[in-house]
């Protein structure tokens, strides 16, 4: 067993296990952590906490300090900088005419690597891009392409319901959804009905559905009459 410490990098997203720091941390407290990309600034989602050796990934990197004034100032100054380069991005990405949509633009911590999602419904040959960008921005680049749900959870939305999307809420991953769990919650299959912000089915009809089989399991059967 191994004393760990929980940090996402954003909400509703994976929990990574880090090696925690003399200093006594709570949920919600942001901390600068070292990752296989440098350092990175994450959020406590999990206390010190013991886990087996076989659950953590190797090597297992430390948590570098509580995140001071100092840090925010900086975390402020790349929020600003990736706001002001979107329109430029957009701007090279229109001028080469690429299928693409640009969603989130994000600086590293240190400001090393700018990370640009974007959506497309073809395969992207950015490798202009990329030389473009890199001129203009003079920095490394990182291009990524995400799915529709990947979306709608970096920008957010709200659900039929009226309440914000579940998976930018505390859904860490996608969950696989069919047909009959809509009909096993007796749903109209019209995509109005249970289709999300996404365009797919509501990922709540995942999670629900195990509440529903119980319920329906005791529930005494429906009569037809004679």
């Amino acid at each position: 067993m191994q004393e760990v410490i929980g940090v996402s990098f954003r909400q509703a997203t994976k929990v990574y296990y880090f090696s925690p720091i003399e200093e006594e941390l709570k949920s919600g407290d942001e901390v600068v952590v070292d990752t296989a990309g440098g350092l990175a600034v994450g959020v406590v989602a999990k206390p010190k906490f013991l886990v087996k050796d076989t659950e953590i990934e190797q090597p297992l990197r430390p948590v570098v300090r509580k995140v001071t004034n100092e840090d925010k100032e900086k975390i402020e100054k790349q929020k600003r900088k990736a706001e002001e380069n979107l329109p430029i991005i957009v701007q090279k990405i229109e001028a080469l005419k690429l299928p693409m949509k640009v969603i989130e633009v994000v600086y590293a911590f240190d400001g090393s690597k700018v990370t640009i999602s974007y959506t497309s419904d073809d395969r992207v040959d950015f490798r202009e891009l990329l030389k473009v960008l890199a001129s203009t921005l003079k920095t490394k680049i990182e291009l990524r392409q995400i799915g529709i749900r990947d979306e709608v959870k970096s920008v957010g939305a709200l659900g039929l319901c009226g309440r914000p999307c579940c998976c930018t809420t505390f859904l860490q991953q996608s969950e696989h959804v069919v047909v009959k769990m809509a009909k096993t919650q007796n749903m109209s299959l019209s995509p109005s009905k249970t289709g999300g912000a996404c365009g797919k089915m509501m990922c709540c009809l995942a999670f629900e559905e195990p509440v529903y089989k119980e319920l329906l399991s005791k529930m005494p059967k429906k009569w037809h009459g004679f």
